[in-house]
């Protein structure tokens, strides 16, 4: 019988649904969607179902918390406004029986002395404020603890970490050192190691004995890279949602006893292109590759407001696979396939081109297309960080087309991982500074 995982509500107030653009300036620039992912992301790797809703009238506020004492374990809230005028809100909680954390993005207590007084409070289980979105995270993950999520407790006193990177020519990679500097950042001893198949003269085949050897040798967990993001899910015990449904896996998680698979990389690719290429035309979009990578871009080009999508691969099979499970979820007039010989006519409508192949990275060298096929309207984008400027990119720029390095995605995705090797929120903004430092190098 599977086990029913406990609901916990996050329930919002009046003008949150204009994070990102309202006084960014106090409330930072994510949006309210952004916090909504990243609530849902910590919440199943606690054991939670999240249920994330947001309101700008007081009666629906209400409501929502009445269903919650028959729902909902726990409920994280940021009444917005209504924290210091609703009395409505302070009687409908005061009826529920589960624990409630108040949430707050700026620190109420310095600003507006109106700000400074909270019904909510009366009921509170706790109060977090001033920290940002981050408030969010604490709460589900304090809220986790109160109601014995067991990897929450591994969370809490876990202090050492040992992980490592499986790919083949990843000598170059800069992902220990980010994860190592992050780690010693946050206060734990944390060791990164690359085990590289092409260094130690193995194939693919060698994956499973790895993978059991990492287990017995204590690893926390490892990253997932080419050749291998979708020879690993056999392996594998369990998927998140997100593995499942792009078929690809780029970080395992050793967890009582079992295997976890998970796929950071549309995540990465996502906020990198939202914070990179955020006015960029979306209409028709060009991708290269339909590999375990360019199943989880086109997941997130999608995801950032793309209509349609063509996706290009040297295997028809493998681009139509990746084309029918992302129409299933998006639509099927979102997606569609094109033949390589095709690829002059779909870029003649394209608003932007995104390369997933690995024809680019040091040890691929050249382009993935032929250079005429760019024209200076079109936007550019790569996932591969090694080098920082490919031959695409470089070929681009000289046109005048708007361009996207691997760089942030390789970060993002990096910061992702992180998370959930420790269930510590790493500060992605710091991973930011030192990726551009090593870079420089």
């Amino acid at each position: 019988m599977t086990r029913m995982r406990p609901i916990v509500y996050v329930l919002n107030g009046p003008n949150l649904n204009l994070l990102g653009s309202r006084q960014p300036e106090i409330y930072g620039r994510e949006t309210l969607a952004d916090v909504e992912a990243a609530c849902r992301r910590i919440g199943a790797d606690l054991g939670l179902e999240i249920e994330f809703r947001q309101t700008n009238a007081e009666f629906q506020l209400i409501d929502w918390i009445h269903e919650s004492r028959k729902r909902a374990a726990g409920i994280v809230i940021n009444p917005a406004a209504l924290t210091h005028t609703s009395v409505a809100v302070l009687d409908a909680l005061n009826a529920c029986e589960c624990p409630i954390l108040e949430v707050h993005i700026s620190n109420i207590h310095k600003r507006e002395e109106f700000r400074h007084h909270s019904f909510v409070s009366q009921v509170a289980t706790g109060v977090i404020c001033g920290f940002g979105t981050q408030g969010y995270f604490l709460a589900i993950q304090h809220l986790a603890r109160l109601l014995g999520s067991p990897r929450a407790e591994t969370v809490q006193t876990q202090s050492a970490f040992l992980v490592g990177l499986i790919g083949a020519g990843i000598q170059a990679s800069l992902t220990p050192a980010m994860h190592e500097r992050e780690g010693a950042a946050q206060g734990l001893r944390y060791i990164y190691r690359l085990i590289d198949l092409q260094t130690l003269g193995l194939g693919v085949e060698a994956l499973a004995g790895l993978i059991t050897a990492a287990g017995q040798m204590g690893f926390t967990g490892l990253n997932i890279t080419h050749p291998c993001k979708q020879a690993v899910i056999p392996l594998l015990d369990d998927l998140s949602d997100d593995a499942r449904s792009l078929g690809a896996v780029n970080t395992v998680v050793f967890e009582d006893g079992k295997r976890v698979g998970h796929n950071t990389d549309w995540f990465g690719f996502a906020e990198n292109f939202r914070r990179g290429l955020p006015d960029a035309r979306r209409d028709h979009v060009v991708q290269l590759g339909a590999g375990g990578a360019g199943s989880a871009v086109a997941h997130a080009a999608l995801t950032c407001g793309v209509k349609k999508l063509t996706i290009v691969d040297t295997v028809a099979e493998r681009a139509e696979a990746v084309a029918a499970g992302r129409a299933a979820r998006f639509g099927p007039d979102r997606v569609s396939v094109a033949d390589p010989a095709e690829i002059a006519a779909a870029l003649a409508t394209a608003d932007g081109l995104i390369n997933t192949t690995p024809i680019g990275m040091a040890k691929y060298p050249g382009l993935p297309l032929s250079a005429a096929l760019l024209r200076p309207e079109l936007w550019v984008a790569e996932i591969i960080y090694f080098p920082i400027e490919t031959d695409l990119l470089r070929a681009a720029r000289a046109l005048g087309c708007r361009t996207l390095d691997g760089g942030g995605m390789a970060v993002f995705q990096a910061a992702e991982a992180f998370r959930l090797f420790t269930g510590i929120e790493p500060d992605a903004q710091r991973m930011l500074q030192h990726f551009a430092a090593l870079c420089a190098k």
